[in-house]
């Protein structure tokens, strides 16, 4: 299960600021892998994408030049 969450992030904010967490929980208790499946555009052309989660579901701004976008999660 995934909470729903809305994050922002500041214009001028460097490569490498954080985002947000995300929280989920199985209802099994198994391992989770986080994923950005959609929203993650690369809009400047140079194969870095916007923003990347790691293992724990923190979501960190990857590319600065792409954050003309939003994300939203349910």
């Amino acid at each position: 299960m995934v909470n729903d969450a809305i994050f922002s992030i500041s214009k001028t904010s460097p490569n490498g600021t954080v985002v947000g967490t995300i929280n989920a929980t199985d209802a099994d208790n198994n391992p989770l892998t986080y994923n950005i499946t959609a929203g993650n555009p690369n809009l400047d052309g140079d194969g870095i994408s916007a923003f990347t989660i790691n293992n724990n579901g923190q979501i960190a701004m990857a590319d600065s030049d792409d954050k003309a976008v939003v994300i939203s999660l349910t």
